[in-house]
C-alpha cells in the first residue's frame, strides 16, 4: 500500500508528526492530575476563621420551629469532638450528617448560618473526602441533591459563600463517578467568569485553583473551553498577562495545558486566541522554570494533537531562538530539557520545509514584526503580495489592525511598509484598506513621534494615492489630518504619489 501524503495546512505547509518524539503509551494514558481539594489560600482560610468565631442562634431557630432540638444537638455533638473523634463520628453517621447539612442549607437564609454550614461542609471534606460519598447517597430521595442548595448559593455576592459554595461544587463534581449535566456546569462556569475577573488578586487566585481542579475532570475540558465562545479562556488569559505571581501563571498555565490534551481544543485554541505568541512572551519574562516547562510542555501538546494549527505560528513568534538560549543554559528541570530538545527537532525539520510566505504569514499572524527579508524583498513582494488578498484578506487585515493596536515602532513600521507593498503590487487592495481605516490611520502615523514609523507611514500613504482617484479622495477627507502638524507631509505625499510605485 502506497505511503499516504502528509496532510497540508493551511499555510502550504506539510506538517507530520513523525518529526516530534512520539508520547510514550503511558504518557498518553495518563490523565493530568490537580488537587481537589485547595490548600493555598490564606485568604480563604482567614474568612473562614472569621466565619467560624461568629456565634449561630440554634435556640432562636428551634424555639421558631425552624430546626428541631435533634439537629441543634448532632450538630453540637460533632464540634465538640476531636479530629480523630469527629472521623469516628463520621465512620458510623456519614449519611445521617450528609441528610443534616443538605437540609439546613436548603431551609436556612441569614447569612451568618449559612456561612457556618458551607464553612462545616468544606471543613468535612477537607478532612474525610469520603465523606462526599454519603452527600451523593442523598440523591436516592431527592436527584436534585446533593448540588441543588449549593447551586442555588451561586447566586450569592457575599464574598465568602461565593468561594465557599464554588470550593465545595468543585470537589463534589470531580469525585462524582458521573458525568456532570451540561446545567450543572453552565451554573459554575458563569460563576467563575465573575471570580475569574474580580478586582482582588486572592479571590482571582483562589478560582484559578477552582478552574485548575476542575480541569482534572476530562468531560470539562471541551465544555469549558466552549462556554460563552471562549469567556473562562480569555479570562485565564487575561489572568496571565495581569497577575504577576509566578505561582498563578504556573496555575493558569496548568489549566491551559490540561485543556491542550484534548485534539478538539488544541486545533482551535490558536486560532481562536493568538495565544502562541502570548505564551511565548510569558516565556520569556519567566523568572521561574516551572513557569517555561508549563508553557512548553502546552506547546508540546498542541503540536503533538494538532501540528498544522500551531507549527507555522510557533515559527512566526519566533519560538526556536528562544529556545536555542534556553538550551544553553543550565536547565534543572529534566521534563523541560525533553520539551525543549523535541520542540526544536519539530522546528527546525519544519522550517526546512517553509517557503517564505509560510514564514512571514506566521509571522504576521504572531503579531511580531520584524525587518526580516521577506519585507524588503521587491522578488517576495512581486510573487505574493496577492497572497494577502486571500481568505477574505486575513493577512491585510491583520496588518492593519497591528496599525491601530501596536505600540512598538517597529512593528508599526514594519506593517506600514507591508501594507504599501501589498497595495503597489496588488492595487485592488486599495479598496480594502480605505475600508477598514488603514488609510487613514496611515495618515495619522505621518506624524508619529517615532521617525522609522513616519517616513514608512508616509511612503504607504504615497503608494495608495498613486492614481488621481485617491487624490481627490484625500483632499475631500484633509479635515481629518491635524493641519499644523501633518498637512506639508501630506502634500509632499500628493506631490510625489505619481513618480512613487
Amino acid at each position: 500500500m502506497a505511503a499516504a501524503a502528509a496532510p497540508v495546512s493551511p499555510a502550504g505547509l506539510s506538517v507530520t508528526t513523525s518529526v516530534l518524539p512520539a508520547f510514550t503509551p503511558a504518557e498518553l494514558a495518563a490523565t493530568p492530575s490537580a488537587p481537589v481539594t485547595l490548600a493555598f489560600s490564606s485568604f480563604f482560610d482567614d474568612l473562614t476563621r472569621q466565619v467560624q468565631a461568629k456565634p449561630v442562634p440554634w435556640d432562636g431557630y428551634v424555639r421558631a420551629s425552624m430546626i428541631s432540638a435533634a439537629d441543634v444537638a448532632m450538630i453540637q455533638a460533632y464540634e465538640q469532638e476531636s479530629r480523630q473523634g469527629k472521623k469516628d463520628l463520621l465512620a458510623t453517621q456519614a449519611d445521617a450528617y450528609a441528610a443534616l447539612l443538605l437540609r439546613l442549607l436548603g431551609a436556612l437564609v441569614r447569612e451568618e448560618t449559612v456561612q457556618y454550614l458551607l464553612a462545616l461542609v468544606d471543613q468535612i471534606l477537607d478532612e474525610n473526602e469520603a465523606f462526599a460519598a454519603a452527600l451523593f447517597q442523598q440523591s436516592k430521595s431527592d436527584p436534585s441533591l446533593p448540588l441543588a442548595p449549593f447551586l442555588k448559593l451561586l447566586q450569592k455576592d457575599e464574598v465568602y459563600a461565593a468561594l465557599a459554595v464554588s470550593k465545595i461544587i468543585s470537589f463534589l463534581l470531580c469525585t462524582s463517578p458521573h458525568p456532570v449535566e451540561p446545567n450543572v456546569a453552565t451554573d459554575i462556569f458563569d460563576h467563575l467568569v465573575k471570580l475569574l475577573s474580580h478586582k482582588n488578586a486572592n479571590i482571582v487566585d483562589f478560582a484559578v485553583q477552582i478552574v485548575q481542579s476542575l480541569l482534572s475532570k476530562v468531560d470539562l475540558r471541551v465544555p469549558f473551553f466552549d462556554f460563552q465562545g471562549g469567556k473562562l479562556v480569555s479570562s485565564l488569559i487575561n489572568v496571565l498577562m495581569t497577575q504577576t505571581s509566578p505561582q498563578t501563571q504556573y496555575q493558569v498555565l496548568f489549566c491551559l495545558w490540561n485543556l491542550s490534551f484534548e485534539p478538539d481544543v488544541a486545533k482551535e485554541i490558536q486560532k481562536q486566541f493568538n495565544i502562541i505568541p502570548t505564551l511565548v512572551d510569558v516565556a520569556k519574562g519567566a523568572n521561574k522554570e516551572k513557569v517555561i516547562r508549563m508553557v512548553l510542555a502546552f506547546f508540546r501538546n498542541l503540536i503533538h494533537h494538532a501540528p498544522y494549527e500551531n507549527t507555522v505560528p510557533m515559527i512566526g513568534s519566533k519560538l526556536l531562538p528562544f529556545l536555542d538560549v534556553l538550551r544553553q543554559r543550565k536547565l534543572q528541570d529534566t521534563d523541560l530539557v525533553d520539551d525543549v530538545d523535541a520542540l526544536q527537532q519539530h522546528l527546525r525539520e519544519a522550517l526546512q520545509r517553509l517557503s517564505t510566505f509560510d514564514e512571514y504569514s506566521g509571522e504576521v499572524r504572531s503579531g511580531k514584526l520584524e525587518w526580516s527579508p521577506a519585507h524588503e524583498s521587491e522578488t517576495f513582494w512581486k510573487q505574493n503580495a496577492n497572497k494577502l488578498a486571500e481568505h477574505d484578506s486575513e493577512l491585510a487585515r491583520t496588518l492593519a489592525r497591528l496599525l491601530m493596536t501596536a505600540t512598538d515602532p517597529t512593528v508599526l513600521a514594519v506593517a506600514a511598509h507591508d501594507l504599501g507593498q501589498f497595495v503597489k503590487h496588488y492595487p485592488a487592495g486599495k479598496k480594502l484598506l480605505q475600508e477598514v481605516g488603514a488609510k487613514h490611520r496611515l495618515m495619522e502615523m505621518m506624524n508619529h513621534e517615532n521617525a522609522e514609523v513616519r517616513y514608512h507611514a508616509l511612503v504607504a500613504v504615497q503608494k495608495l494615492m498613486s492614481q488621481s482617484w485617491c487624490v481627490i479622495l484625500d483632499f475631500s477627507s484633509l479635515s481629518r489630518v491635524d493641519q499644523h502638524a501633518s498637512s506639508r507631509p501630506f502634500f509632499r505625499a500628493i506631490g510625489t504619489c505619481k513618480s512613487a510605485g
